[in-house]
């Protein structure tokens, strides 16, 4: 009777520890909400990452496809990435405040291969348990409304190495 309980105990312990690393090993990028949408087109995020550089924070979103991703560029933010509401600001000048700006977007398709610029936009960084974050995104590129960007990605940013 105990060989059997520890054995029933043993396999209770493997079912629970097998689906809690099942739980937490699952891609973030797997979300069916994680997309964006340009020129008419939605995309999946199939990765996002983040990459620190002497106190600036760069965010990655991939798209479906080799050459499609947005990038956002948020100087003096001492390496970390920043929650709350941001605003573009165009000039790194004394109005530029890393809690509360970003100061570049860029898009990238086949078309734009060097990436398309904001004009304007916002960027909504919430934190979330276990190390996730909830990101919306919209931006203004060149003035023609098809070329606009605005997405949503909730889970893991992965370091971009």
């Amino acid at each position: 009777m105990k060989s059997t309980l520890l054995i029933l105990f043993a396999l209770l312990a493997a079912t629970v520890s097998c689906n809690k690393d099942d739980d937490n090993g699952t891609q973030s990028t797997e979300n069916p909400n994680n997309k964006y949408t340009f020129k008419g087109e939605t995309l999946k995020i199939t990765d996002a990452e983040y990459y620190l550089d002497n106190g600036d924070v760069y965010l990655f979103f991939k798209g479906e496809g080799v050459d499609k991703y947005v990038q956002f560029i948020l100087p003096n933010a001492n390496n970390t990435i920043p929650t709350g509401a941001l605003t573009w600001r165009e000039q790194l000048d004394g109005s530029y405040n890393p809690l509360y700006n970003f100061w570049k977007a860029r898009v990238f398709n086949a078309d734009f291969p060097l990436g398309l610029d904001t004009v304007g936009g916002s960027l909504i960084i919430t934190s979330a348990p276990g190390g996730r974050y909830n990101i919306g995104f919209a931006f203004l590129t060149d003035g023609n409304p098809v070329n606009d960007v605005d997405g949503k990605y909730e889970g893991l940013l992965r370091l971009r190495e």
